[in-house]
Order: structure tokens, then C-alpha cells, then sequence
């Protein structure tokens, strides 16, 4: 039956026991012709002992005569094993079944069939508690581990010649730069420096253009054959 094609193959061992107590209930309670309350019962109390844990609170770990009257349960199923196991789905089919089977059930048995269905219903809600503060504790994470990435990067970024537009327009927004062109242009890739001074550039007297005598990088020396300014930095300083 595909209502009892729970996990087989389960790697956890808790998720093993969570699956074999899950089809328990699906023969001995939701299929059964003739349920007894009292099966229903034991089953739900199995599942209850075997999903949570005791763990101590204050007030036990302050209390020297070793009671654990104070102790708390902890649910220790994860959403993993909920999704592999589906317990949540045969715990509400279970339920539908204690109510049905309450409505035709003596007098004698009606009490026992309320105490298997406040079993089912208090784990159904033991279950979406832990599922919800699982799911809040790993968006936590996340957020902090997307944090201390952005962080990471942005520290990386910030250090060196950018590695493409969106990363310089990325700095240039952090340090509060005015964006002129939007995406920016990249500055060089590198920049090659003349081991000698080479002589100062020529200005045109006809055309007004400045011309830069070659280096020794051909790379620069090709670059500086269009590199054919009219003013320099002075004079376009001076102007304003």
C-alpha cells in the first residue's frame, strides 16, 4: 500500500525506529478492522518516548537529592526525519482514526480512545514545534553565514585592482565615490613604469596636440602613438 511506503532504507537509527512505530500505526490503528484503544495507546506512547529526550532545566541541575521531576522534554526529531518518515501525515491519519473509532465505540473503550487521540494530537503539535524552530535556527545560520560572506568579500574587494565592473561599481558605491559613467570603466589592469626618465612630451605648434617620446614597453609605446592630448594636467587644472 503506497500509505505504507514509508522509509525502508533509513540511514539514521531514530529515523528507523520513528518509521517502523509509523507503520505500526498505519496496521494496528488506521487499516485495522477491530483497533484496540489500548494497542493505539502503547504505540503513541512508544512514538512520544522515542521523538523527545530529557533534558534537565535549572531548577534539576540545582537539586542535589537527583529528582528529575523538573526535567524537560526535548523533541530530537529533525525535519529531515519528518520528511523521510512521514510520521506527520500517519499521525493525522490517526487521529481521523481515534475519532472515528471513538464514535462507535463502548462506553467502557470511549475513554481510551480520547487518551490515544490526545496522544496523537499533542505529538502532531510536539512535531511542528520542533519543525518550526528548526527552520528558524537554520535561516539564523544562514543569514549569519551570508553575513560573514558579504563581509569576507567586500573586505577582498576592497583590496587590489577590481576584477570587473560590477565589483568596481560595488567599491565605488561603499566608499562613497560619484559614479561619472554607470557601469564605470575599469582602471588599467596594470600599469608599467619606466626604469629611466624619458624626456618631457613635444607640443604640436600647428595642431596644439602633445606627442610623448617611446619607452621601453612597446605595449606603452603603442598606446602613446593615440594618446594625443592638447592640454596637460596643469593647464586643465588652472582652467577649472
Amino acid at each position: 500500500m503506497e500509505d505504507q511506503a514509508l522509509s525502508s532504507k533509513s540511514s539514521h537509527p531514530l529515523e528507523q525506529t520513528i518509521s517502523s512505530i509509523g507503520k505500526s500505526l498505519l496496521t494496528d490503528v488506521v487499516d485495522a478492522i477491530d483497533p484496540s484503544p489500548e494497542r493505539a495507546t502503547d504505540i503513541l506512547l512508544t512514538l512520544q518516548n522515542e521523538s523527545c529526550k530529557q533534558k534537565p532545566t535549572a531548577a534539576a541541575a540545582s537539586n542535589n537529592n537527583g529528582s528529575n521531576d523538573t526535567n524537560d522534554n526535548t523533541c530530537i526529531v529533525t525535519i529531515a526525519i519528518l520528511e523521510n518518515t512521514r510520521i506527520g501525515k500517519t499521525l493525522t491519519k490517526t487521529v481521523k482514526a481515534c475519532k472515528r473509532h471513538k464514535r462507535t465505540a463502548s462506553q467502557e473503550e470511549t475513554p481510551q480512545w480520547e487518551k490515544a487521540l490526545e496522544l496523537a494530537a499533542s505529538l502532531l503539535t510536539i512535531y511542528k514545534s520542533a519543525a518550526d524552530a528548526e527552520a528558524k535556527q537554520t535561516a539564523i545560520k544562514k543569514k549569519k553565514s551570508e553575513a560573514a560572506a558579504e563581509e569576507a568579500s567586500s573586505a577582498e574587494s576592497s583590496e587590489g585592482l577590481p576584477s570587473n565592473t560590477a565589483a568596481y561599481k560595488a567599491r565605488l558605491i561603499t566608499q562613497k565615490k560619484e559614479l561619472y559613467k554607470d557601469p564605470p570603466a575599469l582602471p588599467p589592469s596594470h600599469i608599467l613604469i619606466e626604469e629611466t626618465w624619458v624626456k618631457s612630451p613635444k607640443r604640436d605648434n600647428r595642431t596644439g596636440e602633445l606627442t610623448f617620446p617611446p619607452g621601453q614597453y612597446e605595449e606603452t609605446n603603442k598606446l602613446l602613438k593615440e594618446f594625443r592630448p592638447n592640454r596637460t594636467p596643469e593647464e586643465i587644472l588652472r582652467s577649472g
